[in-house]
Formats: C-alpha cells, structure tokens, sequence
C-alpha cells in the first residue's frame, strides 16, 4: 500500500520515471507500475515533440508575421510616395489649365485687337 502512495505520489509530481518498483508488491502489480512507467514516458516524450513541433511552427509563423509586417509598411511607403506624387501631378494639372485659360483669354484679347485694326485698317482704306 505504501508503495502504491508513493507511486501516485510520484505521478503527481511527474518524477515517475525515478520510481522504483518495490520487490513487495504482487508480480502483477509490478508489472503495471512498469507499464505506467513505460506509458508516461512514451507520452512524456510524444508531449516533448508536440512542444518542439509548436515551438518551430511559431518561430516559423513569427519570422512569416516580421515579413509581412516589413511588406505592409513598404507597402505604405510606396502608398504614400504615390498619393504625395498624384497630388503634384493635380496640382501641375490645374497650373497647365490656369496657364491654357490665361492664354485662351490672352488669344481672344489679341484676336479682338486684330479684327479692331482690321476694321480700323478696313475704315482708312474707305477715306
């Protein structure tokens, strides 16, 4: 009995591996303590892979997330390049159709000045 306390004792703490069975339990009963032993260590050790298989999958899944965050804010830059470059060309736009309505208006005066001296011209040939 004492033997049987101090091994779920022992499983409790986790330290069953140290568990020594004792020559005064049944033959059966040792054989299922060792059983135990030989299951919490299989399943000790399939929990250990686990671990590592998670570790290395978040690493990997970190070093993926550091990447797409470096992406993400070249991404921005290039964003911010574009939308700082359409707003010059939107300001050259409405400059080159301030400068074409200037000289639109500059044209129509100039063709006004013309068709005065032409009737100027037109009115001296008369005289």
């Amino acid at each position: 009995m004492r033997a049987m306390n101090k091994f779920i004792q022992e499983l409790s703490d986790g330290t069953i591996r140290n568990f020594e069975v004792s020559e005064d339990l049944p033959k059966e009963a040792a054989i299922m303590v060792r059983n135990l032993q030989d299951a919490w260590s299989d399943r000790t050790e399939q929990l250990r892979e686990t671990k590592s298989t998670v570790e290395s999958e978040l690493k990997r899944m970190e070093a993926k997330n550091q990447q797409l965050e470096f992406r993400i804010g070249l991404l921005k830059s290039q964003l911010a390049i574009a939308s700082m470059e359409k707003e010059a060309s939107d300001r050259s736009k409405k400059a080159m159709q301030a400068e074409a309505s200037a000289l639109g208006k500059k044209m129509l005066r100039m063709l006004q000045i013309v068709e005065f001296l032409q009737e100027a011209l037109h009115a001296c040939r008369k005289l």
